[in-house]
């Protein structure tokens, strides 16, 4: 099993369970990438700030996207069979995201 493999693994169910708040904290997330990157050093976002620093209170939480979560399954099965017949190098897998 090679490194990508063996994090993946270890990490797929993370985001799921509340120890993802502790463990990123204070981390620079992908989806922070490009904001840290274009911020005022001298004056940085105070709401960036927050979402590095607190995680914990950026938490996004709707019933639309509850929903979307609890039916990923579906929505891949169904791609997965509209798509495969197209592609035959590709794959189709849950984020975990």
């Amino acid at each position: 099993m090679d490194q990508v493999q063996a994090v993946e693994s270890k990490t797929k169910l993370l985001a799921k369970t509340p120890l993802r708040f502790r463990m990123c904290t204070g981390r620079v997330t992908a989806s922070q990438f490009k904001k840290v990157l274009y911020t005022d050093l001298a004056s940085p976002s105070v709401s960036l700030t927050m979402q590095i620093c607190h995680l914990e209170l950026n938490h996004f939480k709707a019933a639309v996207t509850s929903w979307g979560c609890e039916h990923e399954k579906v929505a891949l099965r169904e791609y997965y069979k509209a798509h495969s017949p197209k592609c035959k190098q590709g794959n189709v897998e849950a984020s975990h995201v």
